[in-house]
């Protein structure tokens, strides 16, 4: 008899994470794999490659209204509550057919690894689930888990997202742009999904931009574009519409933050955020009386790598424990988990064999991985970085426990 009662599989205490093994704590080997519009349309329609928004701030600043309505949490978990990952791989599979997914390890929206992170630093008591599924291979895939995946403002919560709306220039009939980048971090190959607020057009100093907005408005996509429209495949609830523009280099993309005027923006808060998807530019607005004055864009290259080279300790645990999840989940009989975190000092992996975290078609994408030429490529002079190794005595309990029948819960 085989219960599909869940169990817990692991305990993760944060203080047994080990911060000693050489693996590499920087981000190596950064790629542009590929990106997606969401497109305002009653059938779940993706964009591929799409745009983000240009940044096009007005010449004089309006008065601002404060955000209201439905705004989107997780717009794949809205538009795809299924299978919140589906949309990565048909942009993918649209842009990039021949791009080796046998070649990574870890697929994850940027969200979960902040938690992951923010578990790690201790630094936030707040829980969280992350669905975890291992396929192929070697392939870890993340989904993010929300308790809903829109929030309706009813309540003051500042000029976010109208900010947004008016100093950027987006494509017509677009909900929110999302990219998909591959990279190297702690002997893994990570291929990671963010959302992007915005651009700045290549050649423009950010300064001028505010002269420049009305010269070339973006069009509707859907509507003068030529492009072609298919679901793929027959059985996906996604129709991906592929148009011809080339996609915007990630040295022009950038994170938009508003605050009051009275609670500057503390920057140690963003910058996980900006090192996690390498995005090298930052809007930092500060409103006073609903008008936004002296906005800048700020290059942060160098802020991040200085707080990634600060930051070594905490992010070879972070890989640790990224790994850690990798082999547990590989062990576990379904190969499918929960990593949840309650506020403790310790993450729970709890056995999951509910759902898949993809339809069964895009399975295939591993099965049919010896005729794909492209993958997670490193052209680097220092030697390979290896993925922290754990001890195979953790792994020992699990099967002790069978035998005696014991639930099969470990400390990690």
């Amino acid at each position: 008899f085989k219960s599909n009662m869940p169990s817990t599989v692991a305990d993760i205490v944060r203080s047994d994470l080990d911060a000693s093994q050489a693996c590499n704590a920087s981000i190596t080997c950064l790629q542009y794999v590929a990106s997606y519009n969401w497109m305002n349309s009653k059938l779940p329609t993706i964009a591929v490659p799409g745009s983000p928004p240009r940044w096009a701030p007005p010449t004089v600043p309006p008065r601002m209204t404060p955000d209201t309505g439905t705004v989107y949490v997780d717009q794949n978990a809205a538009r795809c509550p299924d299978h919140p990952l589906e949309p990565l791989f048909r942009a993918i599979r649209a842009h990039k057919p021949s791009f080796e997914l046998s070649d990574v390890d870890v697929v994850s929206d940027r969200n979960n690894i902040r938690k992951l992170l923010r578990f790690v630093q201790a630094s936030s008591s707040e829980g969280f689930e992350i669905k975890a599924e291992m396929t192929g291979k070697k392939t870890l895939l993340f989904t993010r888990v929300e308790e809903q995946p829109t929030e309706t403002i009813r309540t003051f919560k500042g000029f976010g997202h109208n900010f947004e709306r008016t100093y950027t220039k987006g494509l017509a009939g677009s909900t929110g742009h999302h990219r998909i980048v591959s990279y190297r971090f702690g002997g893994m190959n990570f291929l990671l999904r963010h959302e992007t607020d915005g651009y700045v057009a290549d050649g423009m100093d950010p300064s001028t931009a505010a002269k420049e907005a009305g010269i070339d408005d973006l069009s509707d996509l859907l509507g003068s574009m030529s492009v072609s429209k298919a679901r793929d495949p027959a059985n996906s609830r996604i129709t991906v519409v592929t148009e011809g523009n080339q996609p915007t280099d990630v040295e022009l993309t950038l994170e938009i933050k508003t605050r009051a005027a009275s609670r500057k923006l503390a920057t140690e808060d963003v910058l996980p955020q900006l090192w996690l998807s390498q995005t090298p530019l930052l809007v930092v607005a500060y409103h006073h009386q609903n008008y936004f004055h002296d906005v800048k864009v700020r290059d942060m290259r160098q802020e991040v790598r200085d707080w990634e080279a600060t930051n070594r300790t905490i992010l070879r645990k972070l890989a640790y424990l990224i790994s850690l999840i990798r082999q547990v989940v590989e062990k576990s009989d379904s190969r499918r988990a929960v990593v949840r975190y309650d506020g403790g000092p310790a993450v729970q992996l709890i056995s999951d064999v509910q759902s898949r975290a993809l339809p069964e078609d895009l399975y295939s994408l591993w099965d049919n991985w010896e005729q794909n030429q492209d993958g997670v490529t490193c052209n680097r002079s220092e030697p390979p970085d290896i993925e922290p190794t754990v001890p195979s005595s953790m792994f020992n309990t699990r099967q002790s426990d069978r035998k005696s029948g014991h639930t099969g819960r470990r400390r990690l």
